[in-house]
């Protein structure tokens, strides 16, 4: 990328404009549109320069810092009207790093072990051999955290 193309942005993400660009390859290769592209290098964009900003290290992203960043009262370069940022703005920042996770950029998620664990095989099977839709399992599973000793649902009478 040409110096001449990254001064034309209000937010210079600085070195962080080569994973951007890896990105936006990905993306590509992934069919996206153009146009598309673009929005999700703005969002990748604003979240490195909203890093900088607020002196969070590329070593320290996780889920909290994606929520924090949806969250912040934007004062951030480039002339923005609105003080939040939209929710898909904040979708495409998260993308963004799930990308970054991938890459061994930023730390990868970390997964709690589950309370009841043959609750996500049978959330699989339904899934799989069932061909429930998603909004249906999560029914079930609402259903079942009502019966479980424990869970927030439960009858202490029972």
């Amino acid at each position: 990328m040409t110096d001449q193309y990254r001064n034309r942005w209000f937010l210079d993400p600085g070195p962080v404009s080569l994973w951007i660009d890896q990105f936006a390859d990905e993306l590509g290769a992934q069919r996206y549109s153009p146009l598309t592209i673009e929005g999700y290098r703005a969002s990748a964009r604003h979240f490195a320069v909203w890093l900088e900003s607020t002196g969070i290290p590329m070593v320290s992203v996780d889920d909290g810092v994606v929520r924090r960043f949806a969250e912040h009262q934007c004062q951030c370069p480039g002339g923005r009207r609105w003080q939040h940022v939209s929710p898909k703005y904040a979708r495409r920042a998260r993308r963004f790093v799930v990308f970054l996770q991938g890459a061994g950029v930023a730390p990868p998620p970390l997964k709690a072990a589950p309370e009841f664990p043959l609750l996500d095989d049978y959330q699989h099977w339904l899934r799989l051999h069932r061909g429930l839709a998603e909004r249906t399992v999560s029914r079930h599973l609402r259903i079942l955290n009502k019966l479980l000793p424990g869970t927030r649902y439960s009858d202490p009478r029972l």
